[in-house]
């Protein structure tokens, strides 16, 4: 009789400890730290009018957020940019998105490669007139615990996250730049002036 008490006692037992670990809430100790979205995601905070950086750009540009939603340091190319332009400036390729041809491939040429921690973002800026609705970002990044492994023959793992440019506001597109037909029109008269 006791050795089947033992048993009841001990099925009793194993019962509530599979029954307890089944209670505990999602995500904990999970890959993610929030497990609403997706390990590395960028999102649209506002449109900006900034100073250009380059001769050819115009003022309109995209403040963007990178965040970091794993537990593990991510690793991205980056490199100073003005305060205005946030925190970075970071390395992507803008391609169509009906047919996956790059539009502009904006890839490190002079960066360095930099960690984002666990839950960590970066914001930083895309000129407008480079994107339409049907165009998408792509970035590339790399889990800092991948940055010394490769196979031996150079092969090294990387991953990237798109931003699709159809899910800004409507209102991002309507907006239009500030024009500079006035001036043009009037360095033209000055010009024609100066001619005759």
């Amino acid at each position: 009789m006791s050795a089947k008490l033992l048993l009841s006692v001990l099925l009793a037992l194993s019962c509530s400890a599979i029954s307890s670990a089944q209670r505990r809430p999602a995500g904990s100790g999970g890959a993610l730290i929030d497990s609403d979205n997706p390990a590395v995601f960028i999102s649209f905070i506002r449109s900006a009018n900034l100073e250009p950086l380059r001769t050819g750009y115009d003022r309109a540009h995209l403040l963007l957020r990178i965040k970091n939603n794993s537990r593990w340091s991510i690793i991205l190319d980056m490199n100073g940019v003005p305060k205005e332009y946030g925190d970075a400036g970071l390395f992507y390729v803008i391609a169509n998105s009906d047919d996956e041809k790059p539009t502009i491939d904006n890839r490190c040429h002079v960066c360095s490669n930099n960690p984002l921690g666990p839950g960590r973002s970066i914001i930083f800026a895309v000129p407008r007139d480079w994107v339409t609705p049907k165009s998408h970002l792509r970035m590339d990044y790399y889990f800092s615990w991948e940055q010394h492994r490769n196979n031996g023959a150079g092969s090294v793992s990387y991953h990237y996250v798109e931003f699709y440019f159809d899910s800004l506001p409507k209102s991002v597109w309507s907006a239009q730049a500030p024009s500079n037909k006035s001036l043009d029109a009037r360095l033209d008269s000055v010009f024609l002036n100066l001619l005759f």
